[in-house]
């Protein structure tokens, strides 16, 4: 009875069985979540645009006042946002052109002074979005090698045993036709 089974196609199924329950439980717990978190979206570039346009007005009035005038009050503290990205200030060099800082600790320098808001806004926004979409797609290739490289190791692994398996047995293919 035991020569009836066929083991070859029965253990062919439940590696197949095995490899899409395989697939579901690491796609649910591991590449989900990671693909479907809480991340910090990028700041639209109307957000930064107002916050330059804030900092650009208040170095603007840094530099138009007297000594002896009060601050205005919007200058005065910087908005503490939730994205540390849009907490912006801007300082003017010895040379005339800007010098931004961003929340993060990264200046931009040499900025002219004439440019605009929206200018630097649609730099930082592009630049931001190219940093979240590559923090977000880097570990694709990773995923991928986790939820598809252990089946198809134990799909190797059970060719190879197999092949080991059928050396031992005394039959050949050809030897199987009775003359």
């Amino acid at each position: 009875m035991p020569r009836d089974i066929q083991w070859k196609r029965g253990l062919l199924r439940l590696w197949a069985l095995a490899t899409l329950l395989w697939i579901i439980a690491t796609l649910w717990s591991v590449v989900v979540p990671h693909y479907t978190a809480d991340a910090p979206l990028t700041p639209s570039a109307i957000e930064i645009q107002r916050n330059i346009q804030n900092r650009l007005d208040c170095l603007g009035n840094e530099n138009a006042r007297n000594a002896d005038e009060p601050s205005p009050s919007k200058c005065a503290a910087k908005p503490r946002e939730q994205d540390p990205r849009l907490d912006v200030s801007v300082q003017t060099a010895s040379d005339g052109s800007l010098t931004i800082i961003l929340g993060n600790g990264e200046r931009l320098e040499g900025v002219p002074p004439n440019v605009s808001a929206k200018e630097v806004a649609d730099k930082l926004h592009r630049q931001f979005a190219d940093e979240d979409s590559k923090a977000l797609y880097e570990p694709a290739a990773r995923d991928a090698v986790l939820v598809l490289a252990p089946p198809f190791i134990v799909l190797l692994l059970g060719f190879a045993i197999e092949w080991v398996l059928r050396g031992f047995s005394g039959h050949r293919r050809g030897d199987a036709v009775d003359k």
